[in-house]
């Protein structure tokens, strides 16, 4: 409504104003002749003052132009109106110079607009189209009144002539021309102004089509395109000077705010990408304060970017002993030597210690100096732990296949040669190790971007180390992905896609890709949807690192653990061998000799004299030593090897071995055992006694326990053992806590045995309340009976 009531007043006032125009013609024809040309010089000036002051932000070369040309249109309106009969400034010129003037500011309108079309989307030097515009009204002015050659267009007493009349077509067509040009790129404009513009062309070929009628510069033609032109610079104003001034986005300016759009959005894109990438993205200036803290790191650390922002990252996150090697490697980036791999601690804020695995580069601005650090960073503490672990447990078998080899001599040169062996095979892996480090540190993950249909947006120039393919590759082609992924691979890489999608997964996969010359390699990869403010799938970002290396290492560690575990499993037989010669030496050979030396020691106990009465008490207190000494003998033996489990079974044996920890220790047992010696071999019964021998010794030794329960069952297909004392227990936590080499050899023994046995061995223990030690057998193929 307000627009409307703003329309019929603009439309009052003009209307108005044309109206004391055309009655001024009555008034005094050279007043209204001088108003209406003096409204055109005006409103050309007006233009050029605009443009002129806009022309380092001005982005429509069409716009400056015209506005540079319309001064010296507005230059020629203005000598046209001096020139004009009546005025007494050019006396001695009669009607024709006035309307030659008028043909040659007509010619240089209607060319600069049809012209200033050419220059659209085209980078325009000011100063060419000043020095052409002026070389230009300089060339129509010396030709009208220097030389004198501008053909004439007016003859007193008989009107027109004809090179006027057909100028005046040829300027209608030209200003047709710069229509059609115009509108033929009108996105290059504003709607409004585009029609205001289209508006005054239109009008000043109507001008000019009733000067092509007019017989002298008094009829009513003449009148009439004075009038049409002041309406056609009436147009030429709304549409650049005050739609200009109203909407200067709109109109000076549009390119300006369609490529501050671009950029906005982009901004928004990187910045949702960097906020919910999975991986640590870190963005430093060159003082080492944070500039980007992204929602990865949020998680990680538990500040927030707000808490962060500004502050030096080498006080907030870094542990003492790494500030000084970090520093060096930020110095580094800073002189612009990137990108960069390098490793360290991140300390949270409950002070938690998280190893970080980081891709650093830098961002150069214009001049090529380095402007901003950025760190990309991957958390790596459960696979360092995970590879501790693993060392620990090598360490920890090497060191007790080294103790074992010094008690069996016999099997010394064996297991000497083999342990050369795998010293040259773990220096070799070693070897190979170092070497993967060296590659590892000099390569860089293959990152890309893909928008919600798969096309890449972005692929970065890794990918060519990786797989042989260029990045343009990828780009022109979005299905080169899936070719190079290995078949057996390409499913589980589709449904993990779909699944990050959807949050159902983690966002890691592990696949293989085939290269153009057949090899495979093993990428880890962590992809992210990307969703805008309202939920819209913006993109994908993905991240592959190349760990086909870290896979070969893997591999070579699990085959030497488990050729340790064959080792073990060689010495606990050799050792259970060892035990039995010993065993039988001690019985069959100690034992023989002490049997003769009794016999001759009572042989010369009989053959005294009766008043040898001192040697015959020694005698007798020899004797008894010698049998008490054969006690010790047959004693020792039954430990290393109880006869009685060889000749009757584990269940009797079981029985001999409980009674004896009673007798020894004085601890009260429960026993409760069940007949199982049918469902297990001659060597499975020696590694269950030997459990149970190393269980009841530490109870007796550690336990100060009062009462022993000793349980064997079968329950289904599986063996269950277990040994349960009130003593004083101990800390479960504590014990974990401790390295391996801390624990002692009994329980790891207990542990190896349980898995020579393919079963399980678990501890439950607590101070104050005792022990409980269970032992878990499957029975095997053929034993099920």
């Amino acid at each position: 409504m307000q627009n409307k009531k703003r329309l019929y007043a603009s439309v009052l006032i003009w209307a108005a104003a044309l109206g004391v125009l055309y009655l001024t013609r009555y008034y005094n024809y050279l007043f209204f002749y001088a108003l209406t040309e003096m409204f055109s010089v005006a409103v050309a000036v007006a233009i050029f003052m605009l443009v002129w002051n806009v022309r380092r932000s001005l982005d429509n070369p069409y716009l400056l132009f015209v506005g540079v040309a319309y001064l010296f249109v507005g230059c020629l309106d203005l000598v046209h109106t001096l020139a004009y009969q009546g005025m007494g400034l050019f006396k001695q010129y009669e009607a024709n110079l006035q309307t030659q003037l008028w043909i040659a500011s007509r010619y240089l309108e209607s060319l600069s607009l049809m012209l200033g079309s050419f220059f659209l989307g085209r980078r325009l030097k000011l100063e060419f189209v000043l020095v052409g515009c002026l070389g230009a009204t300089a060339l129509l002015l010396g030709t009208i009144f220097y030389w004198d050659v501008f053909p004439a267009c007016f003859v007193e007493g008989v009107g027109p002539t004809a090179f006027k009349e057909l100028s005046d077509y040829a300027i209608v067509l030209i200003l047709a021309a710069a229509i059609a040009m115009l509108f033929n790129q009108s996105d290059q404009f504003d709607p409004v102004g585009l029609r205001f513009i289209g508006a005054s062309i239109a009008f000043t070929i109507l001008s000019e089509l009733c000067f092509s009628f007019f017989m002298d510069v008094y009829g009513i033609p003449y009148f009439f395109g004075h009038f049409l032109k002041l309406i056609s610079f009436y147009c030429i104003y709304k549409a650049i000077i005050e739609l200009g001034m109203s909407k200067p986005f709109a109109v000076l300016f549009r390119n300006l705010k369609d490529s501050e759009d671009i950029f906005r959005r982009e901004r928004d894109f990187i910045s949702a990408v960097l906020s919910t990438a999975g991986a640590l993205v870190v963005i430093l200036d060159l003082e080492g304060r944070i500039v980007r803290f992204n929602r990865a790191c949020e998680r990680l650390t538990g500040y927030s970017f707000e808490e962060v922002k500004g502050r030096p990252f080498g006080d907030l996150f870094l542990i003492p002993e790494e500030v000084g090697p970090v520093q060096a490697v930020f110095g580094r980036l800073s002189m612009g030597q990137f990108p960069n791999e390098y490793e360290n601690h991140w300390v949270a804020r409950d002070g938690s210690r998280r190893r970080i695995m980081w891709s650093n580069t830098a961002l150069a601005g214009s001049g090529g100096s380095v402007e901003h650090i950025i760190c990309t960073g991957i958390d790596i503490t459960e696979r360092k732990r995970a590879e501790e672990a693993l060392r620990e447990a090598h360490d920890e078998l090497e060191r007790r296949v080294q103790e074992r080899t010094a008690e069996l001599v016999a099997a010394n040169k064996q297991l000497a040669q083999q342990l050369a062996e795998r010293r040259r095979a773990e220096e070799e892996l070693r070897e190979a190790e170092k070497k993967y480090r060296i590659v590892a540190d000099n390569t860089y993950d293959w990152e890309w971007w893909r928008d919600p249909k798969g096309n890449f947006i972005y692929v970065s120039p890794s990918c060519k180390r990786i797989t042989y393919h260029e990045r343009d590759e990828f780009q022109g082609d979005p299905d080169l992905l899936f070719r190079i992924i290995h078949p057996e691979d390409q499913a589980s890489f589709i449904r993990h896609q779909n699944d990050v999608e959807q949050a159902y997964s983690s966002g890691e996969l592990e696949f293989r890709i085939l290269r153009p010359d057949g090899s495979l390699r093993w990428l880890a990869h962590t992809c992210q949807p990307v969703f805008d403010d309202h939920g819209r799938l913006l993109g994908r970002r993905g991240s592959n690192r190349d760990i086909t290396a870290h896979r070969a290492a893997d591999d070579a560690l699990r085959e030497s653990e488990k050729q340790l575990r064959y080792l073990s499993s060689r010495l606990l037989t050799a050792q259970e061998t060892e035990r039995r010669r010993i065993a039988g030496a001690l019985h069959d050979e100690l034992g023989g000799a002490l049997a003769v030396l009794k016999l001759r020691t009572r042989f010369i106990e009989r053959n005294l004299q009766p008043g040898q009465t001192a040697i015959r008490e020694e005698c007798q207190w020899n004797l008894q030593y010698i049998d008490q000494i054969i006690d010790d003998v047959h004693r020792l033996s039954r430990d290393l090897s109880p006869s009685i489990l060889e000749d009757i079974g584990l269940t009797p044996a079981l029985g001999w071995l409980i009674d004896n920890f009673v007798r020894h220790y004085g601890i009260k047992a429960a026993p409760r055992i069940e007949n199982v010696d049918h469902l297990l071999s001659r060597d499975d019964q020696i590694m269950i006694f030997r459990t149970f021998q190393e269980a009841l010794t530490n109870i007796g030794k550690h336990a100060q326990a009062g009462n022993v329960v000793i349980e064997v069952r079968r329950v289904e297909d599986r063996i269950s053992l277990f040994v349960e004392d009130d003593g004083r227990g101990f800390d479960m936590e504590e014990l974990s806590a401790k390295k391996v080499s801390e624990k002692g050899l009994g329980l790891a023994a207990m542990n190896e045995r349980a898995r020579m046995l393919g079963g399980s061995l678990s501890l439950r223990s607590e101070q104050g309340k005792g022990t409980r030690i269970a032992l878990s057998i499957p029975l095997r193929k053929g034993e099920k009976r």
